[in-house]
């Protein structure tokens, strides 16, 4: 059956957030991958794969305007408005939380009585070098069982992807800078190295 596993995937997502499509990419008529809009339709004619990041990258958090005052990490972010908490609108960011007075939140003109975090929210980190902006490697020990993604110049030919065990040589190899939790991260490092250094040896 087409899409069977990733079918299995999405019912384990539908089962932890109210919008698990916006969890999903898809690939269609060469447009490049896309976030769903809606519950995918599992097209024989399109691709899919379920967005990647941290477990914790994807908990949703819901703020009102009587803990207004947590919400101010979010400010400059992308979040989801609503005055019901039942349909959510998606600003682009949050320009400032409530007042004493006004326990709502803003973005430009209009006043929100709840927000709540989406993914868009949460962004990796990155670092800039020679002017050039790459993903930031990762700093603390994923969950053991976690596949994650090595590339070091002049040590690995080819990026290379492995499964945390939690063992000295993964805490080594975390040590060392070189960790990545999606293909894509590592990816972006390795043509970095081969479009500057490299480059400019030949």
């Amino acid at each position: 059956m087409a899409h069977k596993e990733l079918k299995r995937q999405y019912e384990e997502d539908c089962k932890n957030h109210d919008r698990p499509w916006e969890l999903w990419e898809i690939l269609h008529d060469g447009i490049g991958w896309r976030t769903c809009t809606n519950p995918p339709s599992w097209s024989l004619l399109a691709e899919y794969r379920r967005k990647e990041g941290k477990k914790e990258d994807l908990k949703i958090e819901y703020f009102s305007g009587l803990n207004w005052r947590e919400a101010e990490k979010l400010i400059g972010k992308v979040v989801e408005f609503s005055d019901e908490a039942t349909v959510w609108s998606r600003a682009k960011k949050l320009r400032h939380v409530a007042s004493k007075e006004v326990r709502k939140f803003y973005n430009c003109d209009e006043a929100w009585v709840y927000i709540r975090t989406c993914h868009e929210t949460y962004k990796h980190p990155t670092i800039t070098i020679g002017g050039i902006e790459l993903p930031k490697p990762e700093a603390e020990a994923p969950e053991k069982g976690t596949d994650f993604w090595i590339w070091a110049p002049d040590e690995i030919e080819e990026i290379e992807e492995l499964t945390w065990c939690g063992d000295p040589s993964d805490e080594k190899i975390l040590a060392s800078g070189i960790v990545h939790l999606t293909q894509d991260r590592a990816q972006a490092w390795a043509d970095w190295w081969e479009n500057t250094v490299i480059k400019r040896l030949r």
